[in-house]
């Protein structure tokens, strides 16, 4: 049931209760992040991963704290929660990058790792810091884009354009001019900028790269699976980035999207053809329990992804809703979920 039209919260009452929250949020990121103990022993491959993934999920902990501010609508504390996402992020990146070098581990005792080890762990730790450092500059960017569409040049702001330069970032908006009336065509131009590029990496990182692979093997098969969900939640991020900017329509589009590329990605996951190494086995028997386990993984990566994208396109609809939109979104919205 969709909801009805409300009205906008109280500016004053939105600015007081989302300042409570960011003191919150900001207690709990120095607590649990800033202050967190992260230390990898004897660091071997599988030791650095599993590092990483505490690490990250840790950081995504502190991000949904300050994420939560957006329903508010307050501009000053919501350019305040960007920028606290982009220090989460550099943090994480920063921690990530300083692990050690794994060690191998021998008779003897430890080993230097063999070429083998040393390129994976690049490619891991490398990767991870990447991904954490091109997200928290796009936080910071869009801080100082809603700061200017507010016309809100304030300490947060300023702080956005110095973590900017300081990673040789200088191409960002000033604030020499700053027309209010201006804002809302400015915010949803930028939006719309914002949704093309995420269509962009879509296209080329997920749906073009679905049906990319014949797997010769059980483990290269679910390799392939668990890239093409990383890349199908790296594009997902980037739409649903316009959300900071609360342009009805092109926040409703982004969560529609999101929807269609979790549903893509099921479907790609559940076509992966069944591996040479399975009908390779000498037994039919032997061929269909294998066969029927190999689908069973696949579905099991499959489902969540299918109820992650119904829950998006309802969320479209009843935040279309509130807001009193109704457009070729949120008839999409609907169409989708009645083809299910």
């Amino acid at each position: 049931m969709e909801a009805a039209c409300v009205s906008r919260p109280n500016s004053r009452e939105a600015d007081r209760v989302a300042e409570s929250q960011f003191v919150q949020a900001d207690s709990f990121f120095k607590a649990r992040l800033l202050n967190y103990d992260f230390r990898v022993s004897h660091p071997t491959h599988h030791r650095i991963i599993k590092a990483i993934e505490r690490l990250s999920e840790l950081g995504n902990q502190v991000k949904r704290r300050f994420k939560v501010l957006d329903v508010h609508e307050s501009p000053l504390w919501s350019i305040a929660s960007l920028v606290r996402i982009g220090e989460v992020e550099m943090l994480l990146a920063t921690r990530i990058g300083a692990i050690p070098h794994p060690i191998r581990r021998g008779t003897l005792g430890p080993a230097p790792p063999s070429m083998g080890l040393l390129q994976r762990n690049k490619l891991a730790v490398g990767g991870a810091v990447q991904r954490s450092q091109q997200r928290a500059i796009e936080a910071w960017m869009s801080a100082i884009t809603l700061g200017r569409s507010y016309c809100h040049a304030n300490s947060w702001t300023r702080l956005a354009q110095i973590r900017l330069v300081s990673l040789g970032v200088t191409e960002f908006e000033d604030f020499d001019r700053c027309p209010k009336q201006d804002a809302t065509s400015h915010l949803i131009d930028t939006s719309k900028s914002q949704f093309d590029n995420a269509e962009a990496f879509f296209q080329r990182s997920v749906h073009s790269y679905a049906a990319s692979l014949v797997p010769l093997t059980t483990s290269e098969a679910l390799a392939f699976a668990a890239h093409l969900n990383e890349q199908s939640n790296e594009a997902v991020s980037r739409f649903r980035r316009l959300t900071e900017f609360k342009t009805g329509k092109w926040s409703i589009a982004a969560l529609v999207r999101s929807g269609e590329i979790k549903e893509l990605t099921a479907n790609a996951v559940q076509d992966i053809p069944v591996p040479k190494n399975i009908w390779d086995q000498s037994t039919t028997h032997s061929r269909r329990q294998q066969v029927r386990s190999f689908r069973n993984r696949l579905v099991s990566i499959a489902s969540p992804l299918r109820a992650d994208a119904a829950r998006d396109w309802e969320t479209a609809i009843s935040e279309a809703g509130k807001q009193c939109i109704d457009s070729e979104w949120t008839a999409r919205a609907r169409r989708l979920l009645q083809q299910r």
